[in-house]
């Protein structure tokens, strides 16, 4: 085979490892979604715990940049700390060594299984999950394919004519072969993909030992090039993570590059193949970094804070309030700036609704992923109100006080859980596009009028919350039969729909009725308010009663 055919297969067979990898990652992100993110809240809340949780994830995404830039979205948030990303993040490292190292075993014989087992599967299941695990196992099949046959298509470059001089010239700059291998690492957006490469170079006799594991220290330098580059135009806190971790492995691959023929010298009389020694030194180099970084994530962190510190309009974005940090000593002005800010929360909570529709009719996968990442924002305000609230009303208050920080504290709650609502719904229609399938006009017409009359009662609930009149409130807990009713009636027609065949309808029937419960309970925790107010009414019409009794 000539040098330039040789080339193109490699560069395709690079390909293929890269698109099943995609596979096992996209299957894992979709089979999982929001329920990974509420995992990774819980495990961040420990440093040692956020290290393995790092490797476990990577692990099943194999990617280390995928779990870095997940993690980091919570650090623009505000939702974790710097230091447990970064413990994270080191985890993830590991997690992808440990990825190479099983995947450096020749288990070809696996890949038509997986392959034809994923397929199979995939093709005769309509239940989300399973067709996910599906998308999962052809990936790995794939992937264990593609490594296949890139062992025999390096195996051929020892024939070469060209290569010895390149890898000659290369083996006397250490330096500029990292670099190298480096760019070419981020190029491929994958420090697994390069390390497997270069791991079936060695085992073909390409490359000698000293070379693999200067690639393997490229590679790595090149690991923590994507997330960098991804979020270079993004606010401070989104650099944070990505150039820490950046940092990390620069200084490792600074001190380590020059004993590399000090490391070789000790191992080669061991006798160990240098594939499984280029292995070794790939779980040795990130177990380092995370060893000797892991005491010191407090001061990195703390560092990499002052830096990069968060500016007002980076905090607005993000769903913080610069309202909320300071203190007031009168009761009144802080529970007004509370109420103002528990606005700006209706605010979010209603563009996210506002855009649902959209998602769900239209099959815009792009807004379904934005209105769930937007449920972070609402998050976080969420928590800073309440903080703010239950720090501002440790001191004594009036009876109506105590009734509007209640109020306060109950709408804010009721808001959040429409958040996340919206964030499911948003969940079946980013499925719903996958999938190709679309609502019939029919549907598509009764999920609009459900959706526009729960929008009303939206602004009602919002006017109530601020005004507190009781009639208001009084015609909102009213509607909610109507809606009650409304519900019922248009789940009969979705099955009328069904009985006559509709292929749309039968085809989107589960995520038509999810969406119809979804919409009713928006509606309930709306009219939550109303209750709040009414109740608070009749609560003082008592005080007030008995203090006259009196």
């Amino acid at each position: 085979m000539s040098a330039t055919l040789l080339l193109v297969h490699i560069i395709g067979t690079v390909a293929l490892l890269l698109w099943g990898m995609r596979m096992v990652r996209t299957g894992v992100e979709r089979a999982l979604g929001p329920r990974l993110r509420v995992l990774l809240k819980q495990w961040l809340r420990r440093r040692f715990v956020a290290l393995f949780s790092g490797v476990m994830i990577t692990l099943a995404m194999q990617s280390s940049t995928a779990t870095a830039l997940l993690v980091n979205g919570f650090v623009m948030r505000g939702a974790v700390a710097t230091s447990a990303a970064l413990a994270l993040v080191l985890g993830a490292d590991i997690g992808t060594t440990l990825v190479a190292a099983v995947l450096s075993f020749d288990l070809s014989w696996l890949a038509p299984l997986l392959i034809g087992v994923g397929f199979i599967v995939h093709s005769s299941t309509t239940q989300g999950g399973i067709k996910q695990g599906a998308r999962v196992t052809m990936g790995l099949g794939v992937v264990l394919l593609a490594l296949q046959l890139l062992r025999g298509y390096t195996g051929e470059l020892t024939e070469s004519d060209v290569l010895p001089i390149v890898l000659r010239a290369l083996s006397d700059e250490p330096v500029i072969a990292v670099v190298v291998f480096a760019l070419v690492t981020w190029l491929l957006h994958s420090s697994l993909a390069a390390v497997l490469f270069t791991i079936s170079l060695a085992a073909a006799g390409v490359i000698d030992l000293d070379m693999a594991i200067i690639l393997v220290l490229g590679a790595n330098l090149g690991a923590g090039l994507p997330a960098w580059s991804a979020t270079a135009g993004q606010g401070p806190p989104a650099r944070r993570v990505p150039l820490g971790n950046l940092m990390f492995r620069a200084i490792g691959v600074v001190v380590m590059l020059p004993f590399v023929d000090l490391l070789v010298a000790h191992v080669e009389p061991l006798g160990i193949d240098s594939a499984t020694l280029t292995v070794g030194a790939h779980i040795a180099f990130n177990t380092i970094i995370a060893a000797v970084f892991l005491p010191f994530l407090g001061p990195v962190a703390a560092m990499l804070d002052k830096r990069l510190p968060v500016d007002a309009r980076d905090q607005q974005e993000a769903g913080g309030s610069r309202l909320l940090e300071q203190n007031y000593t009168d009761m009144d002005t802080a529970l007004s700036v509370a109420a103002r800010e528990t606005i700006r929360l209706c605010d979010l909570v209603e563009d996210m609704y506002r855009d649902l529709i959209t998602a769900l009719c239209e099959n815009d996968r792009g807004l379904a992923k934005d209105i769930a990442a937007r449920d972070d924002r609402v998050d976080r305000l969420h928590r800073e109100i309440k903080l703010f609230v239950t720090r501002a009303t440790r001191d004594e208050m009036t009876e109506e006080q105590s009734r509007r920080a209640t109020q306060i504290l109950t709408f804010v709650t009721d808001l959040e859980h429409i958040a996340d609502i919206v964030e499911s719904s948003a969940g079946h229609a980013r499925r719903k596009a996958v999938r190709g399938l679309h609502f019939s006009d029919a549907g598509m017409a009764d999920l609009r009028h459900m959706h526009e009359n729960v929008l009303k009662t939206m602004h009602t609930a919002f006017d109530v919350f601020m005004s507190g009149d009781v009639e208001t409130a009084a015609r909102l807990i009213e509607e909610k039969r109507t809606v009650g009713r409304m519900e019922r009636a248009l789940e009969r027609s979705h099955l009328h729909r069904l009985r006559d065949g509709l292929t749309e309808s039968i085809e989107t029937s589960a995520f038509h009725q999810d969406v119809l419960r979804d919409l009713k309970r928006v509606h309930s925790h709306l009219v939550s308010v109303a209750y709040a107010i009414v109740g608070s009414t009749k609560g003082a019409e008592e005080d007030a009663r008995a203090a006259g009794s009196a």
